[in-house]
């Protein structure tokens, strides 16, 4: 399956090597060091995800884990560094109503998945979300950062003060519900929170 050729930034959505913030574009209101996509969205693997999240095709889990291991292998620089650095690796967790209605949250099914293969740190214990917030890729792109505005909460500061974080959802399209994750654990007193999709 082809790698997505280019990363972007998250602030100006410009072409951004491995995905990291430019420079130019830090400052108090970025949240995050850097955000990276594995596969294109218009592809095979974005069928798999609508298939696998919206009409349950179970056995198309391991496939997805193994597409996410081989994307993250042929991001080997980037990869180190988030294992010498200690980063959490944790899904975007679903509303638990939305959990218990679908069965399953495929996001932290892939994620979980990928970080055993690859021996990353791993958790689902840190984020919660608060409401129930609509389908993202239904919404007007106006209308998504208000839909998920306030949508997630922290658990334990304790367990995110000073660590680093990688937080994984399966799809990006505006980023509007990592920024919004990501908002939350700074203000918890996260160190440095990267993004990771499977597609974008």
């Amino acid at each position: 399956m082809p790698l997505l050729t280019k990363q972007i930034c998250p602030r100006c959505h410009q072409p951004s090597p491995s995905g990291a913030t430019h420079p130019r574009c830090q400052n108090r209101l970025v949240k995050f060091s850097g955000i990276v996509s594995l596969y294109p969205y218009p592809s095979i693997v974005g069928q798999m995800i609508r298939d696998y999240k919206y009409e349950s095709v179970f056995k198309l889990e391991e496939d997805l884990i193994d597409l996410a291991v081989r994307g993250l292998e042929r991001s080997q620089k980037l990869l180190s560094f988030w294992k010498d650095k200690e980063f959490i690796f944790m899904p975007v967790p679903l509303y638990i109503a939305k959990r218990i209605f679908r069965g399953y949250d495929q996001a932290d099914k892939l994620i979980s998945g990928a970080a055993k293969r690859l021996n990353l740190i791993y958790s689902n214990e840190i984020l919660f979300r608060r409401k129930w917030t609509s389908q993202q890729s239904k919404l007007p792109k106006k209308e998504r950062s208000k839909n998920v505005s306030n949508a997630f909460g922290v658990n334990d500061k304790s367990l995110v003060r000073g660590k680093n974080f990688v937080l994984f959802d399966d799809v990006y399209t505006t980023g509007s519900t990592l920024r919004s994750a990501a908002s939350v654990l700074k203000s918890a007193g996260a160190g440095q929170i990267w993004g990771l999709t499977l597609c974008r």
